[in-house]
């Protein structure tokens, strides 16, 4: 079966987003064999990516910016296909196998604190019902419902704790739905005062804020915070981790930090390290949310980038042999429900070096 026979099989397991359907379907019309393709994506992958870099220091080359961020979309695209062809559903070798890591059970509670109290919702619901608030929640989701009432002295703030190798759903009181992923922690209150609504969030989390001009919704995260009305967006910043981002699916959103303010488009992204070197890049947002749909994908991320993503879903930590290693380049899609063992044969195979696991340890070597 050719490469594009298997691509078709793909599309039709509705892998890929209906509108980038189309597109791809015309765009691989123009090959004539696996070899074409195999040397349009070696190529286009690298000369896109210099494209990149060099245009994006001239905000001037908005339309250019466009056009080769679409390029690199759909190399992308096509690389995590073939890259489902090659590696996917069992295929990996019996004799490749790695040992598997248990995650304890303490690390697998979802943990909500509310009011000094403590609750595992891993073990049990809960359905709280106090001045004009509802709390209802297990083990995958929190649903919070209330009447605003701006006259009481005080409100109560609750923490999720979300665990290892789990994402997490809540719908806050005035509607707003936010998924959080593992290893994450998200403070909020039982009620949004008039105003502003504030949540805090150490994690990854993606929000759909419910629309109100008058009420702007604040993500705080450390010394910085996002800003919004309504709108769609993700953001990634764990308080341990060195890099953080926002990216914009819809809307607009601002980001301000000790020292800017950035607004994003949709499409753009921010970054931002403790250096507090900040910019905006053009992203393929989609790439970005993947998670909370049940995927890990990873767009020419360094394999020291994936594994602090891999890290907090399979209770592992990574450790280089040696530094260079840790710069190695990786484009593919793989199922969240994966093992570990499945995981890291792939990379195996993908990318020629050695994993071996020691305990919870991954030691990559050449």
């Amino acid at each position: 079966m050719s490469y594009k026979d298997k691509i078709e099989q793909i599309l039709s397991q509705k892998r890929i987003k209906a509108d980038r359907i189309k597109d791809l379907e015309k765009f691989l019309d123009q090959f004539e064999s696996d070899k074409e393709i195999d040397i349009w994506l070696r190529n286009k992958w690298n000369t896109s990516n210099n494209l990149i870099d060099e245009n994006l220091k001239n905000k001037k080359l908005t339309v250019i910016k466009r056009a080769v961020v679409k390029i690199v979309s759909m190399a992308a695209i096509i690389a995590g296909i073939l890259f489902l062809i090659n590696y996917g559903e069992g295929n990996h070798s019996k004799n490749n196998r790695i040992a598997e890591v248990e995650i304890p059970n303490e690390f697998r509670e979802v943990i909500l604190q509310r009011d000094q109290q403590v609750y595992n919702l891993s073990d049990s619901s809960i359905n709280i019902n106090e001045n004009l608030v509802c709390m209802q929640g297990n083990d995958k989701n929190l649903k919070m419902s209330s009447v605003r009432v701006d006259t009481l002295k005080q409100q109560t703030w609750s923490t999720l704790k979300v665990p290892i190798g789990k994402d997490y759903y809540v719908e806050l009181s005035d509607g707003t739905k936010v998924w959080l992923n593992a290893c994450s922690e998200f403070k909020f209150p039982d009620y949004f005062r008039k105003g502003k609504r504030v949540v805090e969030l150490n994690g990854e989390a993606y929000f759909e804020v419910q629309s109100d001009v008058t009420n702007p919704f604040f993500v705080k995260t450390g010394d910085s915070q996002v800003i919004v009305t309504g709108t769609k967006f993700n953001v990634y910043h764990y308080l341990s981790e060195v890099e953080n981002a926002v990216t914009l699916v819809e809307g607009k959103v601002t980001v301000e930090t000790s020292k800017n303010k950035f607004i994003l488009k949709p499409g753009e992204q921010f970054l931002n390290n403790n250096n507090n070197v900040a910019k905006i890049v053009e992203v393929d947002a989609d790439k970005f949310t993947s998670w909370k749909d049940g995927m890990f994908e990873f767009n020419n991320l360094s394999l020291k980038e994936i594994s602090l993503r891999i890290e907090k879903w399979y209770n592992i930590k990574f450790d280089f042999e040696d530094i260079n290693i840790s710069g190695h380049r990786f484009t593919g899609m793989i199922k969240k429900d994966k093992s570990i063992d499945y995981f890291i044969t792939v990379l195996q195979k993908t990318t020629n070096l050695k994993f071996e696991i020691k305990e919870n340890i991954v030691i990559v070597k050449n």
